[in-house]
């Protein structure tokens, strides 16, 4: 599975760097809704709820977790999305990085053509923040619907459109917030994502994603279940060994295999850094040195 998802963003990644831009930015699109037709087509073939459920599986969909898991949630066909909008994001933000420094406009007053920038500016920043809000808070508890089993024709529609576009549209929301934070606009939501507590945790994330799903079946196994519960800590506890047993092993998985993977990666690939500086012949130098001496 991680070797079809690898493949598919190395030619992603590869058609950008030589492709027209453009029919790229096509290309993806039309490959995040195939991918969510492909979803479309899964769930209501099979009745599957849209996404899994792991504490509590309504009667109006197919009670079958392991057949879900198996056929839909492990297959890169059906969640390529959120990384094409990941190597879209990626690609924006060096072109971000590319753009001169403008220079400053004067205190003293501000123009009408500057004020109208700034209003621009504004409506800019007020339209990427309800943008990633949306997008997060719907992929959040877009799924709150179907967790209590509303089976009118109209909440079908929504479960499949949740289940179709959930993960993308989530993945959109995080993408703006992402663009945000990295163009300066973040206020103190970026201070706080920017603080260095994230730093560990940021370099762990990718092993902790490859390695999550295991302490979740092992929790899950280890306890009485059902889980009965009269508040949320003990659901938060719960979570939090499942968060602490992923980490501990995302530290080994990093140091074992990711860090020395890195470091041959720089040592076989890395390229001399160029410099534009020239340096001076020594008689020059010699020479410089005697007339600063003389005058």
């Amino acid at each position: 599975m991680l070797s079809s998802k690898f493949s598919g963003l190395i030619i992603a990644v590869e058609e950008l760097n030589h492709g027209e831009k453009r029919e790229v930015f096509i290309a993806c699109f039309v490959v995040i809704m195939f991918s969510a037709g492909l979803n479309v087509e899964s769930i209501v073939r099979n009745n599957f709820p849209p996404t899994q459920f792991l504490w509590k599986q309504p009667e109006v969909f197919n009670p079958n977790f392991i057949q879900h898991h198996l056929e839909l949630y492990i297959k890169p066909q059906y969640r390529i999305g959120p990384y094409l909008i990941g190597i879209l994001l990626g690609y924006q933000l060096a072109r971000y990085q590319r753009i001169p420094v403008k220079p400053q406009q004067s205190n003293r007053y501000i123009s009408k053509s500057v004020l109208s920038q700034i209003i621009l500016n504004f409506n800019n920043s007020v339209t990427m923040w309800s943008v990633a809000f949306f997008g997060i808070f719907f992929g959040l508890y877009g799924l709150y619907p179907a967790l209590q089993g509303w089976d009118s024709i109209a909440w079908r529609a929504y479960h499949l459109l949740y289940g179709a576009l959930h993960r993308d549209i989530f993945s959109i929301g995080i993408a703006f917030l992402i663009y945000i934070c990295h163009t300066g606009i973040g206020g103190p939501i970026n201070v706080f994502l920017s603080s260095n507590f994230f730093l560990p945790l940021a370099n762990l994330s990718f092993s902790a994603y490859l390695f999550h799903m295991i302490p979740v079946v092992l929790t899950y196994m280890l306890v009485p279940f059902p889980i009965y519960f009269n508040t949320q800590i003990p659901l938060f506890i719960h979570c939090f060994v499942q968060l602490l047993i992923t980490y501990v092993f995302a530290i080994i998985c990093t140091m074992v295999s990711e860090l020395p993977a890195l470091n041959i990666e720089r040592l076989l690939l890395s390229t001399p850094p160029k410099t534009t500086l020239k340096p001076i012949p020594p008689t020059d130098s010699e020479l410089q040195l005697k007339t600063s001496e003389k005058a």
